[in-house]
């Protein structure tokens, strides 16, 4: 079936009996050259009845895969095998892959968080299913340990620990691991990992509260980091010559003085213009701004490579009562159209989100104190 189709994104294959057998034979294509000509963004793979040889063959096809977005394997039979663990940690760590859902394996336990969140080390990872995985208070220094790493977390938006045994012990070292570490995360879910509920309802305000903090941080961040942008070109461009006119008694436009001062100086008045940025992102949109080849193209594409926005049709008026009809293509290419930023795609939105993510502004930094 994928042979007969040019054309697969997404291979929906949940709730067969594939077992390990199906598994290999269907990522033994998927490695081959036919099979990496299908790009392939997502793959679910759900109560498979796989097993840690299935899990070998989804490795082999992970590594180096920069086209694959979502793997959703929950429910089948892998065992904690450190070997195992460590070749699909590696080739997630080479991987593009944004979601993972590996949850509902009661059986990988302690022994799975031990050698797969040390070694995890993935730049593109956002969201992380760990649900119902048999995680005891022992994981809790491993979970803690990934989310207070900048360097290895900073993407990671979603983390879902929902239906383990981490007691409250442990969803409060957690909450303060995020308090004192972590600015990034944007959602964490921890429902059913205790029996105390009094002390889980206090505690999951305190990590409300930090949740909105992060929200709030990166929001400001992203507003900033976009406003900073346009004056710092002003001032930080180099000047091009002056266009020669044929005509020697036309006036030339003459442009506002900007007195010459140093560098140094310019980039500290910048900075004022954002303060909730970090040293460090002030230099990344400083040099961003600084270069002609940053600037955005004057004339729009031809032939757009990528899909643009993406209406909802239940925010879009379908002309069922006299009103305004859309195009059938449903799409823009082209900026944004009407009603976008209620709909399924923005493609404003997933540049600037690019862009952000490009510049080191898609998470708020904290400046050490001296």
């Amino acid at each position: 079936m994928i042979k007969d189709r040019r054309l697969v994104t997404r291979l929906i294959l949940s709730h067969n009996s594939l077992g390990d057998d199906g598994c290999e034979a269907l990522f033994r294509f998927l490695c081959s050259d036919i099979g990496r000509s299908r790009r392939i963004k997502e793959i679910k793979l759900a109560r498979n009845g796989l097993g840690n040889r299935g899990w070998l063959a989804i490795s082999e096809y992970l590594r180096d895969n920069h086209v694959l977005e979502e793997l959703y394997i929950p429910a089948n039979e892998f065992t904690p095998d450190p070997a195992v663990i460590s070749a699909f940690t590696a080739a997630l760590n080479t991987s593009h892959l944004v979601k993972l859902n590996i949850g509902s394996h009661p059986t990988l336990s302690d022994t799975f968080i031990e050698h797969f969140l040390p070694a995890l080390s993935s730049t593109h990872l956002v969201e992380l299913h760990l649900t119902m995985l048999g995680l005891t208070y022992t994981s809790t220094q491993y979970i803690a340990a990934y989310v207070k790493d900048r360097s290895r977390c900073r993407h990671l938006r979603i983390l879902l620990l929902n239906a383990n045994n981490l007691e409250c012990e442990g969803i409060a070292d957690l909450v303060t691991a995020i308090a004192t570490g972590n600015w990034g995360l944007m959602e964490l879910e921890l429902y059913s990992n205790t029996s105390d509920q009094a002390a889980y309802t206090e505690v999951a305000k305190i990590l409300k509260q930090l949740l909105l903090r992060n929200q709030i941080l990166r929001r400001a961040v992203a507003k900033e980091a976009t406003g900073l942008l346009r004056p710092a070109r002003g001032l930080l461009l180099p000047p091009h010559d002056p266009p020669t006119c044929p005509c020697p008694s036309s006036p030339l436009p003459t442009e506002p003085h900007i007195p010459q001062l140093p560098t140094e100086i310019y980039l500290h008045i910048l900075s004022f213009l954002a303060p909730t940025l970090s040293p460090s992102q002030h230099i990344s949109i400083f040099s961003h701004a600084s270069s002609y080849g940053t600037l955005p193209p004057l004339l729009p594409k031809l032939f757009p490579l990528d899909s643009g926005c993406v209406p909802d049709p239940t925010n879009s008026p379908l002309g069922l009562a006299g009103g305004k009809r859309l195009p059938l293509a449903g799409r823009n290419t082209q900026g944004c159209m009407d009603g976008c930023m209620k709909g399924i795609v923005c493609q404003r939105e997933v540049l600037r989100e690019q862009w952000l993510t490009a510049v080191g502004c898609d998470v708020y930094e904290p400046v050490p104190v001296p």
